[in-house]
């Protein structure tokens, strides 16, 4: 292999893995805290009295526990079918 067939560090590899390093950072410590957030509400939330508002609360908890595992689909459909002639974190940063 020759380096010219090796990637660019300046220009794929390093902001890839900024890009990776900013969900460590910021979107897992973020859906953390929703999903704790959603898990309070439910816990609060009258078992009796107001079923509507109870229900809401679990569809709440049910929709932030899946949307971490949107989350990894969308980065791994990105890495695995990244736009044509794009860095794969770009492909990353459309979704």
């Amino acid at each position: 292999m020759t380096d010219a067939n090796l990637a660019d560090a300046y220009e794929v590899l390093l902001p890839s893995r900024a890009y990776l390093l900013s969900w460590r950072e910021q979107t897992i410590p973020a859906r953390d805290r929703a999903l704790r957030d959603s898990e309070g509400r439910y816990d609060a939330a009258p078992p009796d009295e107001d079923l509507v508002f109870r229900d809401m609360a679990l569809l709440g908890l049910i929709g932030d526990a899946m949307q971490v595992l949107e989350d990894i689909a969308y980065v791994g459909t990105a890495f695995e079918s990244p736009i044509a002639g794009m860095p794969k974190y770009v492909t990353a940063t459309v979704y």
